[in-house]
């Protein structure tokens, strides 16, 4: 009887034993699981991903993503870059029954492609000018800036009144043209309200000509 109650003393010293070790060693790996996660977030990953990619971010080992590359920039949007906007001015003062129109270190760019570079140049009353140059030069694209239709990547177009108005013949107008017109009258016809007014001022003339007193 003595044997069996020391045997179960004994049993149950193990068991205790036993115990506090399992309980020893649960405390340990806890502490090291710790340590292995702060370690990992030192080094700027997520725990437990050391070395590896997660959900498909850049790796965890401290490495930084390669940057984007950058968009190169076209001729155009440097030279949009670094000089001035284009502008529309109006000359402070201009005479009576004077126009003009100019065109102020004007250029303009097609991405890499420079058509036109500082042009200066103009007309006003009384002037006739012959714009010379190759296909491709930009004699109609300074047209199209003078009438307002193109907008320059630098430079100035210069008015004698902000109530200027520019008409351009274009090279296509074969299709459109009248047979029985005069170069002058072909220019005026794109006046088509200003033409009515002087038809009407015309149709007055004649009539007030034709009038004798008995009319009035």
């Amino acid at each position: 009887k003595e044997a069996k109650l020391a045997a179960r003393a004994a049993a149950k010293q193990e068991e205790k034993m036993a115990a506090k070790l399992a309980k020893k060693a649960a405390k340990q790996a806890a502490a090291a699981n710790e340590g292995d996660a702060a370690l990992d977030e030192v080094n700027g990953a997520a725990p437990g991903a050391v070395g590896e990619e997660v959900n498909g971010a850049a790796p965890a080992n401290g490495e930084a993503a390669a940057p984007a590359p950058k968009k190169k920039l076209t001729l155009e949007d440097r030279i949009r870059k670094e000089r001035p906007p284009p502008r529309v001015r109006v000359m402070e003062s201009a005479q009576p029954n004077f126009s003009s129109l100019r065109l102020e270190n004007v250029g303009i760019t097609f991405r890499d492609q420079e058509v036109l570079k500082d042009v200066t140049w103009g007309v006003q009353t009384g002037d006739r000018i012959g714009l010379v140059g190759a296909n491709g030069a930009g004699k109609t694209t300074q047209l199209r800036i003078m009438a307002g239709e193109m907008e320059p990547t630098t430079g100035d177009v210069v008015k004698s009144s902000k109530d200027l108005r520019v008409a351009v013949l274009r090279q296509e107008f074969v299709e459109e043209l009248v047979l029985d017109r005069t170069l002058k009258e072909e220019f005026m016809s794109v006046f088509t309200e200003e033409n009515k007014i002087l038809m009407d001022l015309r149709a007055a003339e004649q009539k007030l000509e034709t009038m004798d007193a008995t009319d009035a």
